[in-house]
């Protein structure tokens, strides 16, 4: 079985995060139907988190099994490279909520944008080191490198075996996005009969 290559958690990272993105496009982020609308704000936001969080998990469990039994990636220890990806998935998933809750239609330019800056700092295509003094500066802000951080310790070992340390940043990363979500309050309501998917299948 072929160990992964180095660019395995830059790809892993880049195809969860383009999981968030379609989830939330598909249910419909930003409107809300007339009959929920007086519903408390906590339920509205994570009622409508709900559907989503469900279809990246699937999302996260597909790419789980598209890494180990088809791309034959050896996982040296299967409850960290899958505790690592489900955190990963939901974070991810909490950023796109928050920026998609918080900006509108510019949350989804906003979304593609950050997804580029981190392909290019997060440290999973090149060192940081290598990388402009912007990328360097950055790069400790973005959940990408944390989320890479914790897939190489899971997957190779790397930083001293530190998944822990990489694993809870994650989920601190995605914790305060969740509650960033609960605070704002901009919704398009629509009547429930105008109610539509973000995306017409």
């Amino acid at each position: 079985a072929n160990n992964g290559s180095a660019f395995a958690p830059n790809m892993i990272a880049m195809a969860l995060w383009l999981g968030a993105v379609m989830a939330l496009y598909v249910f419909n982020a930003q409107q809300l139907a007339e009959p929920h609308a007086q519903a408390p704000m906590v339920a509205q936001a994570l009622g409508k988190l709900a559907a989503p969080a469900l279809l990246v998990l699937a999302q996260t469990a597909l790419i789980f099994l598209v890494m180990v039994a088809v791309l034959g990636i050896a996982v040296p220890n299967y409850a960290t490279f899958t505790l690592s990806m489900v955190a990963a998935g939901q974070t991810f998933l909490a950023i796109v909520y928050l920026l998609l809750r918080a900006l509108g239609e510019a949350g989804k330019l906003i979304v593609i944008l950050l997804l580029t800056l981190q392909l290019a700092a997060g440290g999973g295509v090149m060192p940081i080191e290598l990388t402009t003094d912007v990328f360097q500066a950055v790069h400790q802000w973005l959940p990408f490198t944390w989320v890479i951080k914790t897939l190489r310790a899971s997957l190779f070992g790397a930083y001293g075996q530190g998944w822990l340390q990489a694993w809870l940043e994650v989920l601190l990363i995605g914790g305060v996005a969740l509650l960033l979500c609960l605070v704002v309050r901009r919704w398009q309501v629509v009547p429930a009969a105008e109610y539509r998917p973000g995306i017409n299948l």
